[in-house]
């Protein structure tokens, strides 16, 4: 029979365990000790903690998603759209439309 190795945990159980991001990316950085691949938590975690974040996939379900805090549009024309209007004139949106695999920068000469 193959051994199953352990792996560090990189969210918190139990009682410990807050559910929104800023709860998240306050626990983890109160560590004293820093676990393998956690910053990926805690980007993410900081990211969610004071933006909507919102996808566009065909892979993973409304309630997947919910479990990460993340929305999913249908329509992302329309969201960007909605989100422009209630945010006022000055607002700004990012879109990644490779997901991780894209640098976001501002253009100063756009902004």
């Amino acid at each position: 029979m193959p051994r199953r190795l352990s792996r560090p945990r990189l969210l918190p159980r139990g009682p410990r365990l807050r559910p929104l991001p800023a709860g998240l990316f306050d626990d983890i950085s109160a560590r004293t000790e820093t676990v393998p691949d956690q910053w990926q938590v805690q980007i993410q975690a900081r990211i969610q903690s004071g933006s909507r974040v919102v996808m566009h996939t065909g892979f993973l379900s409304d309630a997947d998603l919910a479990t990460a805090h993340l929305e999913q549009t249908r329509d992302i024309s329309a969201t960007v759209a909605e989100a422009l209007a209630a945010a006022g004139p000055d607002a700004r949106v990012c879109v990644l439309p490779e997901g991780p695999q894209t640098i976001p920068y501002i253009d100063e000469a756009r902004s």
